[in-house]
């Protein structure tokens, strides 16, 4: 038989107050918490102030000061896709944008190219496919010149699409 407790409506719930979850992911179907356990997701300000990072000289370490004054230290690593940006239109606001992994596509339209040189400047070695006009796949010899630049080589020429990612 299930026990259900019923508590009354809060309409200013306190930072140690509990709530209950349910979280199906890790087959439990239910947690208590409390509201604190919530903070960072939910009416919390914060200041960010940017430091050198004492092991890597490439990162930013980005310390994030909340509206109470507790301070979380975030690691923003090299060549991840990170952007924070100050809003010139709401100064003191920050957006951060993670756009996660870079694509490319490359179009050739000249049937006669054997060799496809394709600039992709991802700044990391791509894997690539291939279609004709037809949305076909094909295959051919993939060097990779350097981070930003591979070239393709094909035994006959055609038009289509190459998908860097």
């Amino acid at each position: 038989m299930a026990i259900i407790y019923s508590y009354p409506i809060k309409i200013t719930p306190n930072g140690g107050d509990t709530m209950i979850i349910s979280d199906l992911e890790d087959r439990k179907l239910t947690k208590q918490i409390t509201l604190n356990s919530l903070k960072t997701l939910i009416d919390t300000t914060y200041t960010l102030n940017s430091k050198t990072n004492a092991t890597n000289a490439e990162n930013i370490d980005i310390d994030l000061t909340d509206s109470d004054g507790v301070v979380s230290s975030v690691e923003v690593a090299a060549g991840n896709n990170v952007t924070l940006q100050n809003n010139t239109s709401n100064p003191g606001k920050y957006t951060i944008n993670a756009q996660g992994d870079k694509t490319y596509v490359f179009t050739q339209n000249d049937s006669t190219v054997l060799t496809w040189n394709i600039p992709h400047n991802l700044n990391k070695y791509p894997s690539v496919s291939v279609v004709d006009s037809a949305l076909t796949t094909l295959y051919g010899e993939i060097t990779y010149v350097d981070v930003n630049n591979l070239t393709i080589t094909f035994s006959a020429g055609f038009t289509g699409n190459a998908f860097c990612n």
